[in-house]
């Protein structure tokens, strides 16, 4: 004899009523035997399994009595009629309660597509949890401040004196001249170690990404290739580096990268090798623990090998404190993972990575303002919808007349808002994908990356149609569902002069109404307050560039001072919100850390800075070289609050001429920005000046 698959006859037994299985089970035995004979077992075993998937009826199965109360096609066919047919026959009221959800829909969309690309910030790194930037803490103005930077010897050393650190990798940025044929730009290049590709995922569109270990390898990312070679791959090819008039190099291009993830906080350019810092430094020194690169990661096998390297971590802090002046003493270090960096780089100074620490408070106020307009929306239907009920009594009367009991007409109100909702899902999706999304990204200057296809977003949208669904139409459907017949056909049935909670919901309807709109004012209002919020110098009338060195700034220099709608220029070692140094301050029992900007004597001219006391310095050789302007916050340190006759304003010198001791960092570089103070009517300079540059 032979037998049925074992587990089909389980299946059988399992979900067939006792009292048709043992006929089931000895027919299906038959035919199976029958067919065995007549064909080979394997295919009889097919023919049984398909044979036992079509028993597996409704009327046969154990417990599926509730499933015949369900399955009611018919009638829920004939709500959705109802339905349509409601909204035609009432076109206002059907726009108000569709478009007002949809509305709040699209904002929810939004809600959805910047959350999701703020938690994925960083996360498509595969060793996001087992890298980590080294950060190190120190007292500034007398609190404790996280930093990013790290000394450079500090790298090489973990690497050889802890077996947990498996992979290392150094970063340090620096402004280049590239050159390939025609195409010569100033670019900025990424100095970092061979593994830098092995810790971070960036899968290249070309060439090999251990080919970093090569000196005289570079690898760009898509937009540069696309910008010196086009489309073609340049992989082969070579590209010369001018580190300054004296220093170049040529490399040899050995990958691309694929474009990057929208959701990151760290990029590249050009990448080469940390070595070449010999070549664009001469005088660059590894083993100097007085200065420091942009940033050192490290790759661990596990997390929990991090909290054992830090416990040992003393032994660099006295190394580190004893080759530095006091001022720059530290209190410890510490380690970040690349999974959070992102989020905490809002709070770690001059480190490499981008900040999405304010997103994650952006993503609360939106859910504030999508819940408000979700419940706005389902006030404005619960109102609407017992208005219009007045409309229908007498269908529900004939309804409960013939038969309806209270469940099925809340049954059939509950699904009629689930047809309206689902229309307003529809256009809302739309209007979230082509409309609210779209103008959100191009205010913002970035992109959420948003795509329906995504399995997570429809259950999110799903979630929204069930949840606007049930809020708007449980209290109209058990409201409208318990008049009795005999009121409604003899029309004493009153709506909402008696009912206290029908008030109330059109009172919170009022009240969320009034809060979005002065919301709405209000930022507009403080929008345009923003825009029209000085900058602190003549931005409209001011133009600058970054220049290489020295010597670039002086042929730019040279250049300009022949186009007659130049009136004024300058040049800075930093410029205002580009780029500062630290320095620490000395007072009489205190000591402060400040940003300060190494300028010449036109710079205030050339951008418009008003020198509300004092003078601004001499525009002669060796002059004010012990003088120092001090913006309005150091005029508070300097001088009591209580003293000051006036407000304080943007660049006052200070008055009393205090004696200022300022140490500052040492090896500051020349002039690499160029100012120029221009003709109301000149802004087309712009672009001469990218052209020179």
């Amino acid at each position: 004899m032979r037998h049925p698959p074992r587990w089909l006859l389980k299946l059988l037994r399992f979900f067939v009523k006792k009292e048709y299985l043992e006929e089931l089970e000895g027919d299906m035995e038959e035919i199976f035997q029958e067919n065995a004979e007549r064909y080979s077992l394997r295919k009889a075993k097919k023919i049984y399994a398909w044979e036992m998937i079509k028993l597996l009826r409704p009327v046969l199965l154990k417990n599926m009595e509730g499933l015949q109360h369900i399955n009611q096609y018919a009638m829920f066919k004939n709500y959705f009629k109802i339905s349509v047919r409601g909204l035609m026959k009432n076109p206002l009221n059907s726009f108000i309660n569709i478009f007002g959800l949809a509305a709040a829909i699209g904002i929810c969309l939004l809600l959805y597509a910047f959350a999701q690309y703020t938690y994925r910030t960083d996360q498509f790194h595969e060793n996001k949890n087992i890298v980590y930037l080294a950060t190190f803490f120190a007292n500034r103005d007398g609190s404790q401040q996280e930093f990013g930077k790290t000394p450079r010897p500090l790298g090489e050393m973990l690497k050889e004196d802890f077996p947990q650190v498996k992979k290392m990798c150094r970063v340090q940025d620096g402004n280049v001249v590239v050159k390939q044929e025609e195409n010569v730009f100033h670019e900025r290049i990424r100095y970092v170690d061979p593994e830098f590709l092995e810790m971070f995922t960036f899968p290249l569109k070309w060439g090999a990404s251990n080919s970093l270990r090569d000196i005289n390898s570079i690898i760009l990312n898509e937009e540069m290739s696309i910008k010196y070679f086009g489309e073609e791959n340049p992989v082969g090819q070579s590209i010369l580096i001018k580190f300054d008039k004296e220093q170049s190099k040529a490399f040899k291009i050995t990958g691309v990268a694929k474009n990057f993830p929208e959701a990151r906080s760290i990029d590249f350019e050009f990448l080469v090798h940390f070595d070449n810092l010999r070549t664009a430094e001469t005088s660059y020194d590894f083993h100097n623990w007085k200065e420091f690169v942009n940033a050192t990661f490290i790759q661990v096998d596990k997390p929990t090998d991090v909290a054992s390297i830090t416990a040992k971590m003393e032994k660099y802090k006295a190394i580190q404190n004893q080759a530095v002046e006091k001022d720059w003493a530290i209190s410890s270090f510490s380690f970040e993972p690349l999974a959070t960096l992102h989020i905490r780089s809002e709070d770690i100074r001059d480190d490499i990575s981008a900040s999405s620490g304010s997103n994650y408070k952006a993503i609360i106020f939106l859910a504030v303002i999508s819940l408000f307009l979700l419940a706005l929306a389902c006030f404005n239907y619960i109102n609407i919808a017992i208005v219009s009920a007045a409309k229908r009594l007498k269908e529900i009367g004939v309804r409960k007349s013939i038969g309806a009991s209270r469940r099925i007409v809340i049954i059939q109100f509950l699904s009629e808002n689930l047809v309206i909702t689902f229309f307003a899902l529809i256009i809302g999706v739309l209007l979230g994908k082509f409309v609210v999304i779209p103008w959100f990204e191009q205010i913002n200057y970035f992109s959420t990356d948003f795509t329906l296809n995504d399995q997570t977003l429809w259950v999110y949208l799903i979630a929204i149609l069930l949840f606007t669904a049930i809020a708007s139409g449980t209290y109209p459907a058990f409201y409208i569902s318990r008049f009795q017949v005999v009121n409604i056909l003899k029309g004493s049935v009153q709506f909402g002069k008696k009912n206290p909670i029908t008030k109330i919901f059109l009172g919170f309807q009022l009240i969320l109404a009034c809060i979005l709109m002065t919301s709405a004012v209000m930022f507009t209002q403080n929008s345009a307050y923003l825009a029209k919020r000085p900058w602190g110098y003549n931005q409209a009338e001011a133009l600058y560039a970054e220049v290489q060195d020295q010597l670039a700034y002086e042929q730019l220099s040279a250049v300009m001072a022949q186009y007659p709608n130049v009136i004024s220029m300058s040049g800075s070692v930093h410029h205002i919100a580009k780029s500062k140094t630290s320095a620490v301050l000395h007072l009489p029992g205190r000591e402060f850390e400040v940003d300060q900007l190494s300028v010449d004597a036109n710079y205030f001219k050339a951008l418009g800075l008003e020198i509300v006391e004092g003078r601004a310095f001499n525009d002669h050789e060796g002059s004010d070289t012990q003088a120092v302007i001090v913006n309005e916050l150091e005029s508070v340190i300097l001088e009591p609050a209580a003293k000051l006759e006036r407000p304080l304003r943007r660049g006052k010198k200070h008055k009393n001429k205090k004696d200022i001791t300022i140490e500052l960092p040492n090896n500051l570089p020349k002039k690499r920005w160029v100012h120029f103070g221009i003709k109301k009517s000149s802004m087309h300079l712009w672009s001469q000046v990218n052209s020179l540059v």
